[in-house]
């Protein structure tokens, strides 16, 4: 057994209190140090230690606006009038120009440059160079080149200007920036581009001749515009203007600084030149003048605002009140991370607010729900029903020996046709006298059949004189290949009497054959109609299109060339038989002598003369090929190939002698003019109306982002609108009459009953025009038989049964704060108090917040930003360490004292619509809803006024809801995410759905979200790689 001390520490009990009590007052500082050091880096309270609080709740009760800074180009009748501040010029500035960079915008052109957001005035970097030359080596960004310079002699100059891609020169004949005129550029429309040095390329890179003096010095600017690709240049070459001088580039000491800006900060910008060159008319267009997109186009939503609210009296009592509990709300339901996204589903809405990108819709068509495969392979044919084709001859002729495909109407579903060689009017007849002087002239088959020639003979006589490579022997084994094949199928088609047992020929006359001089034999003619029925054959080789008319009567040709030779010696009967084969005999002596008879219809005529037109080239091609082959000493065996891809063609598509035995092959795929694809211009179809916004879901789709808000039926929407607008007349007495029907929102529930937004432009006492935006609920019929399983009501005999939902109603002046976390993005953040300034200016709402909190931004003086702007509240936070995004907007919900307000977790980047307060106030619903509206991304290059981009549908970022909701919901995770962000959206999401609210979801209409990269932004450091050098 082990000793214990007992009487020993009895002894020194008050000791050994006093030791206890020790331990744990160093164990209570040690922890009160760790919390201390944590709170510092991620807690973030009202006043949390390093932070300063500045400018709480200041609100401008004067209501006058400055002017901000970057309006000093005043419009006027011909452009804009600049108040320059230009600085003093210092002889330390010679040697070095300003240099203004413009990075993250897309484009090739200085139009598109001028379109940036932050052009002029807020330039991604500002710094130097030593000479106007300038290749950084990167993509999508603009320049902006500015200073003096100084002539080194006086005298007539020349500028010019080279570059990848366009570029500008400007040359102001004095040092004031108003003054500045073109001189040189390249291109306009983004798809020019020169070489390094190339001065020459284009008649607008060289100035006309201008006087300088070397006593002054002449302000200049050089814009450029760089794009994804190319040899990024931009230079500035000078010469006197003398016979014979090349132009040099502006050497370091002709150029100096317009002004020194390495000790001001990004946000310091009374120095900055504006100019005609900086700032233009055509970079200022209004909204929606030259885009096609369809959200561009006017929309009463948009200026819904600006009419004053009906009073709240004439609301009471209009509907029978209900209790509000929707189905789809999960309070308390266990969810896996980031499975709320699944229970966050669109509502409909009427009218059409056209905030489908269908300008989007060439790169990306998935609101037709089609794969796009499938889309590409098939297009949209499913949907069209083609009509049963009349009974028609494909080929009719009305006179004269013709060839008449007839197309069976009963059987159009077979492979069957009947051919019918016609020849009704069989004689002997003297020509006339025009027709006799036209016996041998040339025939012109106009300029596509000569220019086709002449390409053939250029080919021909270009032919390369080196023995075959193995890859052209392997081309001459294949064509052998597919010979022999067709020869196959050529068997296939002069046997297919026997093995198809389809033809029939009438035994009382004889068909004609073509034999081995060329001329043409008749034998026992009895009718003047011979009908063969053909089943075609399924061809062997890929190039042929059996369903082509020129092919089926090739075959026929075939078979007449292939009667057995027992019945080719058949005498004749009749003398009238031997005068119509004396005729025919006659016809195909004028064809092969180019004699034209007026007999035959122009039809048979055309077709037989470019018969025998093609036989005669080809003859000349090849006797010219063999001549010339014989001068030049080309190898036999390239003669063999050349004979081996010749053919020739009789009048009735027959060999002849002399020429290569393959004239099957040839003509099945060397021929183009038996090829031409038969269009059927007189086909119809049927189709239905298909409504495809029908069929889609409310389900958010990730992999869609083009298709907009779901459209809610007109038919149930003016049903609702109709029973409310009579109870609310049968109250008021008929005080108010409706206008417009602006908005209509619905969230479905199919259990309960489905919730609407009615926002309606009424008429009070047939003077003022007043604003109604109401909740709704229709209750479902089914609501009160629980215990019967749902089944979808029907519209048609059941009539909806409206109520007004009790504590589903949105305040009209609640307090709204934008917070935005922020740090080193000067030109972003000039540009988000631009934007509240001029949200303020339109809806003169003085009840919304700015919250910046900053993370010691060094390159602008965001405090300072925030005390000149023209804002009606804002609240500024000073903050340490690096930026982090959860910290930061808690922090800024730290400062709010109201509980009842609404808090807008907002971006940096985003462009606000002018109903922006009044959508997120309408949306809010304190302990009911939460409101996220779909923001949509601009692509690079794109603006609010050019809006190509997408609808950003997973992302949750930007939320409204009000402080005591986002309390109970547990706040920012600020544990998790203290060193990264993304993903802190969908895990708040998680969070805001388990505490019992539901979260509307909409597309807003010119709510935008502008392009930018994370190059330089918040934590990410620049890397900095070794300078190229020549060695």
């Amino acid at each position: 057994m082990y000793f214990f001390p007992l009487k020993m520490m009895r002894k020194n009990v008050k000791y050994i209190v006093a030791s206890g009590i020790l331990a744990l007052g160093i164990l209570a500082y040690l922890d009160f140090i760790s919390l201390d050091i944590w709170h510092q880096k991620h807690d973030v309270g009202r006043y949390p230690p390093g932070g300063v609080f500045v400018g709480e709740s200041i609100r401008r009760e004067d209501g006058n606006l400055k002017i901000p800074q970057q309006r000093r180009a005043v419009p006027v009748e011909n452009g804009f009038e600049f108040k320059n501040n230009v600085p003093p010029w210092k002889p330390e500035f010679i040697g070095q120009a300003n240099l203004h960079i413009f990075e993250d915008w897309c484009g090739s052109s200085i139009d598109q440059l001028c379109r940036n957001l932050h052009f002029p005035l807020y330039p991604h970097t500002r710094t130097t160079i030593k000479k106007l030359a300038v290749a950084p080596s990167w993509t999508n960004y603009g320049l902006r080149i500015f200073g003096y310079i100084h002539p080194f002699a006086t005298g007539i100059f020349q500028f010019a200007v080279a570059s990848d891609d366009n570029s500008e020169f400007w040359l102001s004949k004095d040092t004031d920036p108003e003054h500045l005129q073109l001189l040189a550029s390249v291109g306009k429309s983004g798809k020019e581009w020169t070489a390094p040095g190339e001065f020459g390329k284009y008649h607008s890179q060289v100035s006309q001749p201008v006087h300088l003096s070397s006593d002054n010095r002449y302000y200049f600017e050089v814009l450029h515009k760089q794009d994804h690709k190319g040899t990024d240049h931009v230079e500035v070459g000078w010469r006197l203007n003398q016979p014979g001088l090349l132009f040099t580039l502006i050497e370091p000491q002709y150029i100096s600084l317009f002004a020194n800006e390495s000790l001001l900060k990004m946000n310091d910008i009374d120095h900055i030149p504006l100019s005609k060159a900086s700032y233009r008319i055509n970079c200022t267009n209004p909204l929606g003048t030259s885009h096609s997109s369809e959200m561009l186009r006017t929309d009463p939503r948009d200026e819904f605002f600006t009419f004053p609210l009906i009073e709240e009296q004439y609301l009471h009592q209009i509907l029978p009140d209900c209790i509000y509990n929707p189905s789809y709300v999960i309070k308390d339901f266990p969810l896996n991370r980031y499975q709320g996204l699944r229970f966050v589903h669109l509502s409909l809405i009427y009218p059409n607010d056209f905030t489908r990108l269908t300008h989007m819709e060439s790169e990306n068509r998935c609101f037709y729900r089609e794969t796009p495969y499938i889309l590409n392979r098939f297009g949209f044919y499913r949907f069209m029903k083609m009509d049963t084709p009349v009974e028609r001859a494909v080929i009719s002729v009305q006179e004269g020996e013709s060839f008449e495909l007839v197309d069976n109407v009963k059987h159009h579903n077979s492979k069957e046709y009947i051919f019918q060689y016609e020849d009704p009017n069989i004689g002997h007849r003297e020509l006339p006298e025009e027709e006799r002087q036209m016996e041998h002239s040339p025939k012109d088959y106009g300029d596509d059949y000569d220019d086709y020639n002449f390409k053939r003979r250029r080919k021909m006589l270009s032919a390369k004189t080196t023995p075959r490579s193995p890859m052209q022997t392997r081309s001459v084994a294949k064509r052998r290949k597919r010979r022999k094949e067709s020869q196959i199928y050529l068997q296939q088609v002069n046997g297919f009497e026997k093995q198809n047992q389809e033809m029939k020929i009438d035994k009382r006359r004889e068909a004609p054959f073509i034999n081995q001089a060329n001329t043409m034999q008749l034998a026992n003619l009895s009718q003047p109609l011979m009908q063969i029925k053909i089943r075609t054959l399924r061809p062997r080789v890929k190039h042929i299109r059996n369903k082509e008319i020129n092919e089926e009567v090739q075959n026929f040709h075939q078979v007449l060339a292939v009667v057995p030779p027992h019945q080719k010696s058949l005498p004749t009967k009749t003398k009238e038989e031997k005068e119509n084969n004396a005729a025919l005999e006659k016809r195909v002596f004028l064809v092969q002598e180019n004699i034209k008879d007026p007999k035959l219809s122009n039809h048979s005529q055309q077709e037989m003369y470019n018969t025998q037109n093609r036989m005669n080239i080809k003859n000349q091609e090849y006797e010219m090929w063999q001549k010339e082959s014989m001068e030049m000493g080309r190898n036999l065996e390239d003669q063999d190939l050349w004979r081996e891809k010749s053919f020739s063609i009789s009048p009735y598509g027959s060999n002849t002698e002399g020429y290569s035995d393959d004239l099957e092959e040839d003509r099945l795929f060397f021929n183009p003019a038996i090829h031409d694809q038969e269009v059927n211009w007189e086909q119809t179809f049927s189709v239905d109306n298909v409504d495809f916004h029908s069929l889609r879901s409310d389900d958010i789709d990730l992999t869609c982002n083009v298709s907009g808000n779901l459209l809610l039926k007109e038919s149930e929407a003016l049903e609702v609108v109709e029973i409310f607008m009579k109870k609310f007349k049968e109250k008021n007495k008929g005080k108010f009459e409706l206008r417009k029907v602006v908005n209509v929102e619905k969230r479905v529930d199919e259990i309960q009953g489905s919730r609407y937004l009615l926002e309606l432009e009424l008429l009070e006492d047939g003077k003022r025009t007043v604003r109604l935006s109401q909740y709704i609920y229709s209750l479902n019929h089914n609501i009160y038989n629980m215990d019967v399983k749902y089944k979808r009501k029907s519209k048609h005999n059941k009539k909806l049964l409206l109520c007004n939902p009790v504590g589903l109603s949105w305040k009209r002046d609640t307090m709204v704060h934008f917070i935005v976390p922020v740090k080193n993005q000067a030109r972003w953040v000039q540009k988000f108090i631009a934007d509240m300034e001029e949200l303020y200016e339109i809806t003169r709402d003085g009840n919304f917040n700015v919250i910046i909190t900053d993370y010691s931004s060094t390159d602008m003086d965001v405090e300072k930003a925030l005390k000149q702007a023209s804002l009606p509240r804002f609240q500024y936070l000073k903050l340490k360490g690096n930026f982090e995004r959860a910290a930061g907007l808690q922090a800024g919900i730290d400062l709010i004292q109201d509980n009842h307000s609404i808090i807008f977790l907002c971006d940096l980047h985003i462009y606000f619509p002018p109903m922006i307060i009044d959508s997120i106030r309408k949306h809010c619903i304190e302990g009911r809803m939460a409101f996220a509206p779909i923001v949509m991304r601009l692509n690079c290059g794109a603006s609010p006024d050019q809006p190509d981009g997408y609808w950003e549908v997973n992302g949750f970022g930007l939320l409204g809801i009000f402080k005591s909701d986002l309390a109970n919901a547990g706040g920012m995770n600020t544990l998790e995410y203290h060193e990264s962000w993304g993903g802190e959206d969908w895990e708040l999401l998680d969070r805001i759905l388990q505490a019992g609210l539901e979260v509307e979801r909409i597309h807003l209409r010119h709510f935008y979200h502008h392009y930018h990269s994370k190059r330089g932004m918040w934590n990410r450091r620049i890397y900095r790689a070794m300078h190229r050098s020549n060695v």
